[in-house]
Order: C-alpha cells, then sequence, then structure tokens
C-alpha cells in the first residue's frame, strides 16, 4: 500500500487531470454544437436550391427576413444564386456550382464533427476512468 503522502499526491495529480479534461469535455462539446449547425445551414441550403431548380421562374415564394418575418417574393432566376465568399464578397454563380461548393463544404463539416465527437468520447471515456480512480483512492484514505 502507497504511503499517505503518496496517496494524496496521486489524488490531486487525478483531480487536476479531471479538471483539465473536463474543460476541455466542454470545449468540445460546444465545438460539436457549432458544427451541427453549420451541417443543418448547409443541409438546408443545398434542399432550397434543388427546390429552386425545381419550380422555376416566375414561381412566388415565402421569404424570410430574420426569424420572425416573411414577405413575398417572386423567382425571376432559377439558374443562378449569390454566394457570400467570406469578407462581405458576394459572387453571382450558377447554381449548379453552388451545390457543387455546398456539397464539398458539408462533407468538410461533417468530417469535422465526427472527428470533434471522436475526441469527446475518449475525453469522456479518460474522464470515466480517473473518476473511477480518484473514488477508489478516497475510500482508501478514509477506510
Amino acid at each position: 500500500m502507497s504511503s499517505p503522502s503518496k496517496r494524496e499526491d496521486k489524488i490531486n495529480r487525478i483531480y487536476l487531470e479531471l479538471n483539465m479534461l473536463n474543460s476541455l469535455a466542454e470545449s468540445l462539446q460546444k465545438q460539436s454544437e457549432v458544427l451541427n449547425k453549420y451541417v443543418a445551414d448547409t443541409q438546408l441550403s443545398i434542399e432550397t436550391l434543388n427546390e429552386i431548380s425545381r419550380i422555376g421562374e416566375g414561381h412566388k415564394v415565402l421569404l424570410p427576413l430574420g426569424s420572425q418575418l416573411l414577405i413575398d417574393a417572386t423567382l425571376n432566376d432559377t439558374e443562378n444564386a449569390y454566394l457570400n465568399v467570406g469578407a462581405k464578397i458576394i459572387v453571382r454563380k450558377p447554381i449548379s456550382n453552388i451545390k457543387e461548393y455546398l456539397e464539398k463544404q458539408l462533407k468538410q463539416l461533417q468530417k469535422e464533427y465526427m472527428a470533434a465527437q471522436k475526441k469527446l468520447g475518449e475525453v469522456m471515456n479518460r474522464i470515466s476512468l480517473l473518476q473511477s480512480q480518484l473514488n477508489s483512492l478516497i475510500q482508501q484514505k478514509s477506510g
């Protein structure tokens, strides 16, 4: 059996690692949530472009302006759309090119999401193992 001071040192090391891992787990969870929102948004954009291509020009649609406001609009061009490429730069491109771009982006987002989930699982497993070790050491200390 280890001496009380060695046991205390081990308890302290485990406790510190648990704190670090809990912070990492929280960060990975937030990252996963953000990535999941981007995945859903990208999927919705692709579905919307597919629908626009299907319904054709001159069709009336409800256009959302924010989360609580919709206006009537008429589709004038179902071949092209505008893509925000970053830094407040918006370019007009054929819908087929935009869908291709979005599908590549979707695959990358899904890959990043899966990597974050895998890492989160590994961290949670390590937390569980350390928690079990910590509980055992605390029982030994008090027993």
